[in-house]
């Protein structure tokens, strides 16, 4: 193998040298999988992308019938107020100098960060919510961990270090991605 390729990695992985893709959550707005996406892209030379899943508000039905579909101007408008929502997560969390690529799309967490792994070299989420919310609270990363086109970071809650134990992890010698907004050192 020629040193070339051996010092480049995306010569050689199988999802190449695409954006690193950060999943923004619609409640927390991930900052801390924010700060750490945006040190992984700035480091290996690629963009960044926010990606934010967003529903539609779910209408009322009489018994026996089916909701009424979401007109096509109401979905335009929400989908219009997501991205703003998205772009504000981002200039909170990095401020306005960071160049970040703003997706927000319609759908299941799962399916659209499922989509947005396809090309991209990273996918960074935060810390699964604890439990007790709705019964998928906390379910979208270890299924993303099995069905991401990409490698999978997801950060630990605040304040956790891992149980297992590495040369370095945690010493200043190598950074510990926490949720807490960035890398500890």
């Amino acid at each position: 193998m020629p040193a070339a390729d051996r010092l480049d990695p995306s010569a050689r992985l199988p999802w190449g040298a695409g954006p690193v893709v950060c999943g923004v959550s619609p409640t927390s707005g991930s900052p801390g999988a924010l700060v750490v996406a945006a040190a992984e892209a700035a480091c290996r030379g690629v963009a960044l992308e926010a990606v934010m899943a967003w529903r539609a508000p779910r209408t009322q039905a009489g018994p026996g019938t089916s909701p009424p579909p979401l007109l096509p101007w109401r979905e335009e408008e929400l989908a219009a107020e997501a991205e703003a929502r998205l772009r504000g997560f981002v200039t909170a969390a990095l401020g306005e100098t960071v160049q970040v690529r703003c997706k927000a799309e319609r759908g299941s967490a799962l399916r659209v960060l499922r989509h947005a792994s396809h090309g991209a070299a990273l996918l960074v989420l935060d810390a699964p919510r604890r439990p007790g919310g709705s019964l998928r609270t906390g379910l979208v990363a270890p299924l993303l961990l099995a069905k991401a086109a990409c490698p999978v970071l997801v950060l630990p809650k605040a304040g956790e270090r891992p149980a297992w134990s590495a040369r370095g992890v945690g010493t200043g010698e190598v950074g510990l991605a926490g949720a807490g907004g960035g890398l500890a050192r």
